[in-house]
């Protein structure tokens, strides 16, 4: 609600906490705590075993998702001075999402949480991760989920492309759910989704041996990284995505962490060796992606998620040991086209009517 108000979910806790700065104090204060899981629900006494929740924040700041299980989603509702108070009743201690704890004077901002769940509305077996997508003027999330059970280590018929991709605007009045678009039969090892930053939009569904581009008004492709995406046939099973060979690269994506530091770069941090790696966006057009062009600045310590701020500072949150606050610098070397910076294509101003070829040149060159 804020850019002096961060929420935190910590991995075996069932609750979560709004901090926000305090300039008296000169400390963080916490604003409010939310129920994620209702004490009444068998999940509290016993969770999915590895299962870490996960916080996704809408750019317009607007609602934050929380997912709190592998099948359950809660949209918190974002607006100043929004009070969970004002909107439940007596009862709020027996529903998940709400309210036990809430500052008086510095409210956290969030409203009665709506549930989304895997089976209904969103026909999915599980959530894997899910993320808030740039470039609509509604609140719009993707979804990443298995359609059905699935087994690592198993490449027969049953376990492959299980993957499926939702993109659904929130309906914040309503407090529903409204489709957009889909893919479906992906493959099975997706396991992250990256949003790109505008004015690109869409998104890049990370493999374990492979990177697919996907966008609602543009053609998707996918480009496999090592020999290792060669096994099975679900990149052969995609329909309408270009496969494009890069396995000379020899990157292995599993349990990597990255985040767009620019709309046209990606940074990557590698397990378990911390080799970072950018990912330069090649344009086909303004605001459509048609390759991708990898490079290697050197090695950092492995991160389990990294965070951005502008395209100048990076942080890197250990795996183990200390963290990493990392500080980008432009390369001073002469880019090759087809990286070179973003630029808005010019705009074309109109020929006034009876001006002579003369003339409409001059207005042409400004």
């Amino acid at each position: 609600g804020g850019p002096d108000h961060l929420a935190v979910v910590l991995r075996r806790a069932r609750y979560l906490a709004v901090l926000r700065y305090s300039p008296s104090l000169g400390n963080v204060q916490t604003c409010g705590q939310h129920l994620l899981v209702a004490p009444d629900d068998p999940a509290s006494v016993a969770g999915p075993p590895g299962f870490r929740a996960q916080v996704a924040v809408d750019p317009g700041q607007r609602c934050l998702a929380v997912r709190v299980l592998p099948d359950r989603v809660l949209v918190f509702p974002v607006a100043a001075g929004a009070s969970w108070q004002q909107e439940a009743g007596p009862a709020v201690f027996q529903r998940g999402g709400l309210a036990f704890h809430e500052d008086v004077e510095q409210s956290p901002g969030l409203g009665t949480p709506f549930a989304l769940g895997a089976h209904s509305p969103l026909r999915l077996h599980h959530i894997q991760d899910i993320a808030f997508l740039h470039g609509y003027h509604q609140p719009t999330a993707v979804c990443l989920g298995q359609s059905k059970p699935a087994y690592g280590g198993c490449l027969n018929e049953a376990n492959q492309c299980t993957s499926s991709v939702l993109v659904f605007m929130l309906d914040l009045t309503d407090r529903s759910p409204h489709l957009i678009w889909a893919m479906h039969r992906l493959p099975h090892d997706i396991f992250q989704i990256v949003p790109l930053l505008p004015p690109l939009g869409g998104m890049l569904a990370l493999c374990s041996n492979a990177v697919i581009y996907m966008k609602e008004h543009a053609a998707s492709f996918c480009q496999t990284l090592n020999l290792c995406a060669g096994l099975g046939e679900e990149l052969t099973k995609l329909k309408g995505v270009e496969v494009k060979d890069e396995t000379k690269l020899e990157i292995v994506l599993s349990g990597c962490a990255a985040s767009a530091l620019s709309p046209t770069t990606i940074l990557f941090s590698i397990q378990p060796s911390g080799r970072l790696y950018l990912a330069h966006l090649v344009l086909e057009s303004f605001d459509i992606v048609a390759d991708i062009v990898w490079t290697s600045p050197g090695t950092a310590v492995p991160a389990s998620g990294i965070c951005t701020l502008g395209e100048e500072y990076i942080f890197l949150s250990a795996v183990a040991g200390g963290c990493s606050l990392l500080k980008a610098t432009p390369s001073k070397k002469k880019l090759p086209p087809n990286l070179q910076r973003l630029v808005p294509p010019p705009r074309k101003r109109a020929r006034t009517e009876g001006a002579t070829e003369e003339e409409a040149a001059k207005e042409a060159g400004g």
